[in-house]
């Protein structure tokens, strides 16, 4: 059985907390090393729906029969890992939902190597965009 590490993270062009951030949902397949980022304007909540679709669909076509989803304990996270087990369960995927312990980052690892790996390449991708425009980057 795979694990598919789920996990929010925040992706800003600013350094720091002064800056606006982006909210993501990211996943990361062990077994085929597939990433997901879902950007949504909120954890949860109204955006609830929209996450549990396209994490179900992004699971679907990995092809597995059988997965373990992992999430650390933050309730926000968990709601959508037990929401996208249930949809999974009507789609004959099996699904068992682990969290990991709070803090605990070696524990959910891939997903949160995935957030930096994201995080590094939009930046590069937003670079190069700007340079083939001629805008200026901001300055802070």
């Amino acid at each position: 059985m795979t694990v598919v590490s789920l996990d929010y993270g925040f992706v800003s062009r600013h350094t720091g907390d002064d800056g606006p951030s982006l909210t993501v949902l990211f996943g990361h397949d062990r077994a085929t090393k597939s990433v997901l980022a879902l950007p949504t304007p909120s954890k949860g909540g109204s955006s609830l729906s929209y996450l549990v679709t396209e994490t179900c669909c992004w699971v679907l076509t990995l092809g597995h029969q059988e997965i373990r989803l992992r999430s650390d304990n933050d309730p926000a996270i968990v709601a959508v890992a037990e929401a996208v087990r249930e949809a999974l369960r009507s789609m004959s995927v099996i699904s068992t939902v682990e969290s990991t312990p709070v803090g605990s980052h070696a524990s959910n690892g891939p997903v949160e190597q995935t957030v930096q790996a994201v995080r590094q390449l939009t930046c590069t991708i937003v670079s190069a965009l700007e340079a083939k425009c001629g805008a200026q980057p901001d300055q802070e």
